[in-house]
């Protein structure tokens, strides 16, 4: 598979905090970029927001978005980490 561009760059009007669930945007993320992205290592995740130049804000808004690990007993979603995920800005 070709690797996909970015949504800050295939879409560079939507900003990382817009709720994007409709569309070519919703399209593009659920049949081209989720199935990609599901198939990188974290190391690779971050390589692939390094070659983008991803911001703080768009890497914050994917570690959100795409990033957790199952549910805990109650139901809520666990929320991880990612080493990609650069809080300096």
């Amino acid at each position: 598979m070709d690797e996909p561009l970015p949504m800050s760059i295939a879409f560079p009007d939507l900003a990382a905090d817009d709720v994007h669930n409709q569309g070519a945007v919703d399209g593009y993320i659920e049949y081209i970029w989720w199935p990609f992205w599901q198939t990188l290592s974290d190391d690779e995740k971050g390589a692939y927001l390094d070659r983008h130049q991803a911001s703080a804000d768009w890497r914050e808004a994917i570690a959100e978005r795409y990033e957790w690990d199952g549910f805990d007993e109650d139901g809520d979603p666990i929320w991880r980490t990612p080493s990609w995920l650069r809080r300096d800005g």
